[in-house]
């Protein structure tokens, strides 16, 4: 564990304007922290939402990502310690809201416990139904992120490639594809009184931003089907 000055999150406290990855005017109207879950349910999500697109699209071009071996999911996150804000433990982990470590935005400073934690999760590649999206946003469920992570599109993208790439010899195959993203979480109150979440891309840069305690890092990792005749790179 490790004692880390950051901007104490204060109910009512007023949200500072934020500009990131291009995103101008997004204001963070919650200041608890949000649980680690409001993540998970938006990975599963986006993953059982691009193989309803692929479902769609019906194409054996792209369908080889229902591989054997499960996607790979690395979460580098900076959980908080619940208890100093009250939170309930039952949530789980927790992290900071997006602008809440942010020096100098016009609330006031504390020492917060916070850790540096690598997880590591395997995902089954298959999915038949949009019912994780939908139990997520039930009113038992933790939420989910809109806008999410962007693993949905980046999938969508990569199968968009391989469709308007030229068939025939010499035959390729891709063998493992990666996504990577840096991110914060703005959480605000919907008008009809519902809680919602928003993923805010941050672009790793020179001065450090990853290095915020608002910061979370998301690693996806695929390796797709291929022919018995042929082995992975190593």
């Amino acid at each position: 564990m490790k004692l880390r000055n950051v901007a104490s999150l204060l109910v009512g406290a007023a949200a500072p304007a934020l500009v990131v990855g291009g995103c101008a005017g997004l204001q963070n109207s919650d200041r608890r922290p949000i649980p680690v879950a409001v993540i998970l349910n938006t990975v599963k999500c986006e993953i059982a939402g691009y193989f309803q697109d692929e479902k769609a699209r019906d194409s054996p071009r792209i369908r080889f990502l229902e591989a054997q071996k499960p996607f790979v999911v690395t979460l580098q996150l900076k959980t908080v310690n619940s208890d100093q804000f009250g939170v309930n433990t039952k949530i789980g982990p927790t992290v900071l809201p997006f602008g809440s470590a942010s020096a100098g935005i016009g609330f006031s400073q504390t020492t917060t416990e916070t850790s540096d934690t690598t997880n590591t999760i395997l995902i089954n590649p298959y999915a038949t139904d949009l019912s994780v999206c939908d139990a997520a946003t039930a009113s038992t469920g933790a939420g989910i992120m809109a806008p999410g992570l962007g693993i949905r599109a980046y999938l969508k993208e990569f199968g968009d490639q391989l469709e308007v790439t030229t068939a025939g010899h010499p035959m390729m195959i891709y063998d493992k594809i990666s996504y990577t993203r840096s991110f914060g979480i703005l959480k605000k109150i919907n008008g009809d009184g519902s809680i919602g979440f928003t993923a805010v891309p941050v672009t790793v840069n020179l001065s450090g931003e990853t290095s915020r305690e608002d910061v979370q890092t998301i690693k996806f990792t695929a390796v797709t089907r291929k022919p018995a005749s042929v082995s992975s790179a190593e």
